[in-house]
């Protein structure tokens, strides 16, 4: 490996750690997490629960570009479900990770960059 590409490593993982640690600012009032083994002792069982959001238009638009691309040219569900779980969490992500314009569809690069 290159010192260019150690130096696009680094860059890479410092933005994903900095990404990381905004994403764990903006849920701090509303999660709270325990590091101890008391609350499994003391606490009922975990219980489902499902939140649904309305995606702001441009997450809007890169799902369903993700959907069209899957329903035209790939069957591969668990790839398609991963580029639908990344983009759910944050469309910035996709263009983050190391997929072409093939496998996140060409109509979908564009929105990004907007």
């Amino acid at each position: 490996m290159t010192v260019t590409k150690r130096g696009k490593r680094a860059l890479g993982d410092e933005i994903n750690n900095r990404g990381i640690e905004e994403l764990k600012a903006v849920m701090l009032p509303f999660v709270h997490v325990h590091k101890g083994s008391i609350l499994q002792k003391s606490l009922p069982g975990l219980r489902e629960c499902v939140v649904v959001l309305n995606p702001p238009d441009l997450q809007r638009k890169v799902l369903e570009s993700i959907e069209v691309t899957h329903n035209q040219k790939t069957k591969n569900v668990f790839e398609t479900e991963h580029k639908l779980s990344l983009v759910s969490v944050h469309p910035s992500l996709v263009s983050h990770c190391k997929l072409t314009e093939k496998k996140v569809g060409p109509s979908t690069r564009p929105c990004l960059h907007n």
